[in-house]
């Protein structure tokens, strides 16, 4: 729908939402079928943008697809997270699109004299608010980027960094086991490490070390974007009175940032 690549990066999810968001909003496009393609842009950028409901897309795809698998093999099409959509869109299209664009395409039009000019300026207010969080998530995608020194090792698969590493037991120097990595093919990447053994045992040491440093700050920018956006979608559910859907948005996992903790107490930070 977004026409991105399963891997695609935060700012290529947005760079293609607000794209097609522009393109097919109601207010711009009159052609038949552009306020259905608007939603359907905007509900598959509120999943891809969500870690969890991500996670579960690219494991069993959207719910359509998963009624029309159950319905071929006979099986009975049960919803995963208790009874509810687990793409249950929480932020409606035009709110997505105004946390994108200050206000959507034209403003609205209300009676009302002064009433509605204060309801004009708390409704901008309100919106202006609801902005920071998404500035602050855009702020984070661009701190996380990659900082390693990249002609010894990748975080991910790329060019001529072919080889699937993982780093291995050293508690007495505080590396964590079975962090992936990736390095030239194997003749090369010992060539980067030294001739003698002795230098590439400890160059080996050196390179974990840093594997696991890019790992550690990559969890941490991941937790804080977490952490983000539930609080965006708690502030969302308190200015509706919405208690249930608090209530959800509190609860919902965050494995990212279990896995941040978990590697905190591996390294001794409190």
């Amino acid at each position: 729908m977004l026409g991105v690549s399963r891997s695609a990066s935060d700012s290529e999810l947005k760079k293609a939402y607000r794209k097609l968001a522009l393109k097919y909003h109601p207010d711009k496009n009159k052609a038949a079928g552009a306020a259905e393609a608007f939603k359907k842009i905007s509900s598959a950028y509120a999943t891809l943008s969500d870690p969890e409901k991500k996670r579960d897309y690219d494991r069993y795809g959207s719910e359509e697809q998963q009624q029309q698998s159950a319905g071929h093999s006979g099986m009975h099409y049960r919803r995963r997270g208790h009874g509810r959509h687990h793409y249950e869109q929480e932020i409606n299209p035009e709110d997505l699109f105004n946390m994108f664009f200050g206000g959507g395409l034209r403003p609205r039009q209300h009676q009302g004299g002064q009433q509605n000019g204060r309801q004009q300026q708390q409704g901008l207010g309100l919106q202006m608010f609801q902005l920071i969080p998404l500035v602050l998530l855009i702020l984070s995608s661009f701190m996380s980027m990659p900082t390693q020194r990249q002609e010894i090792f990748s975080m991910q698969q790329q060019g001529s960094y072919t080889r699937r590493a993982t780093t291995h037991t050293r508690s007495n120097q505080r590396v964590m086991k079975g962090i992936v990595y990736y390095t030239k093919p194997l003749a090369a990447f010992k060539a980067q490490l030294g001739s003698a053994s002795s230098e590439r045992n400890a160059q080996l040491l050196e390179v974990e070390r840093r594997v696991q440093a890019t790992y550690f700050n990559n969890l941490g920018h991941s937790c804080q974007r977490e952490q983000q956006y539930q609080n965006l979608q708690a502030y969302r559910a308190r200015m509706s009175g919405d208690q249930r859907l608090l209530q959800q948005v509190m609860s919902r996992e965050t494995p990212e940032c279990d896995k941040y903790q978990e590697m905190k107490s591996f390294l001794g930070y409190r």
